[in-house]
């Protein structure tokens, strides 16, 4: 039986083919931005449409398939709406130099570079500075607004919030999600030596002793401290049946943990799967509208947020259809094991 994992990857390359293609509605420039010695990431600068004065930045770490090239009609959408936007391709793909390290201390600390050429070269405002990724793109996000004290906000889709727990369940290995990542990135990027020891060594059933705290670097659930130290607006989409790479309960524990203002949406569907659509040039479903309106509350002041910290799209079945039932909105975890619906919060200062 194919399993579900495989049912994305027409959708997947369709994107990775078609969306560089896609006519730009927003003048876009390309750069090799220098991020360390002899690594330069391959980025694409959207300008704003309608700024006056130092814009907002978005920045957009890219996914393990396609890199920023995924980003094309997203991006576009935010300078749209008066951001400006840098979207690039993690080092180790495509045309970005420097080797993939699975979301390692060399990407963080890219994110920070990236601002850091935004602000110096294209006059972005570090005041009003928000980070936007899906599935890889989401983790280096997640990693590199506990990192740099400049993010005001993140939006992170389709992440991981403990590496570890992503690919290992109760010391069992998910050999088959490690296979397909493993396999894109040798057949897309250039893996680093510890992402190669790590991957052949999970197929070949060797025991690491060391993957563990290797794991633990790359795992945003280890910076709650520094997320609530800054007071990072979080906000969170994954998906039910997500086998790739998180499963909902432990994006349930990262939001839980999470001290200061955030959201985590659960949806059904696969790794991405219901998702994609925001980043098509089509009408975007109504959390990437949500996703959105949580920029701009906590990057540029203005608007409102979701009221619920927690909202649950139900997972279709033979007796449940899909979008048959409104989602549901609860105060947290705890509340949604209860069965206690939220009541309606005050919108957030």
């Amino acid at each position: 039986m194919i399993r579900r994992r495989w049912a994305l990857l027409p959708a997947l390359l369709l994107c990775l083919f078609c969306l560089p293609c896609c006519p730009a509605r927003a003048a876009a420039e390309g750069w090799r931005i220098p991020v360390a010695p002899g690594v330069a990431l391959d980025a694409e600068v959207v300008p704003p449409e309608g700024a006056v004065g130092r814009p907002p930045l978005l920045v957009m770490p890219g996914v393990w398939v396609g890199g920023r090239h995924l980003y094309a009609a997203e991006a576009r959408r935010y300078a749209r709406a008066g951001y400006l936007v840098v979207a690039y391709s993690p080092r180790g793909f495509g045309s970005s130099s420097g080797e993939v390290g699975l979301a390692g201390p060399a990407d963080v600390a890219d994110v920070s570079a990236v601002i850091d050429w935004a602000v110096r070269h294209r006059a972005a405002d570090p005041r009003r500075v928000g980070l936007l990724g899906h599935s890889y793109g989401a983790g280096i996000a997640l990693l590199g607004a506990a990192a740099d004290p400049r993010v005001s906000a993140v939006v992170a889709v389709s992440g991981w919030a403990d590496l570890h727990g992503a690919f290992f369940t109760n010391g069992t290995a998910h050999t088959a999600a490690v296979r397909f990542q493993y396999g894109f990135a040798r057949l897309f990027g250039r893996p680093g030596r510890e992402l190669d020891r790590f991957a052949t060594g999970v197929l070949a059933g060797r025991d690491d002793p060391e993957l563990p705290a290797w794991a633990a670097v790359r795992s945003p659930e280890r910076r709650v401290r520094e997320f609530g130290a800054r007071g990072t607006a979080v906000f969170l989409v994954n998906n039910w049946g997500d086998t790739l790479l998180a499963g909902p309960n432990q994006m349930l524990r990262f939001f839980e943990a999470l001290p200061g203002p955030k959201h985590l949406e659960l949806r059904p569907g696969e790794h991405g799967e219901p998702t994609i659509h925001c980043l098509l040039d089509v009408v975007p479903p109504a959390v990437c509208g949500r996703a959105s309106r949580w920029l701009d509350r906590y990057v540029r002041g203005r608007g409102t947020v979701p009221d619920a910290p927690l909202r649950v799209s139900p997972r279709p079945g033979p007796a449940l259809p899909a979008g048959r039932l409104p989602d549901e909105e609860y105060a947290g975890r705890r509340a949604m094991s209860a069965g206690e619906f939220a009541p309606a919060l005050p919108s957030a200062p």
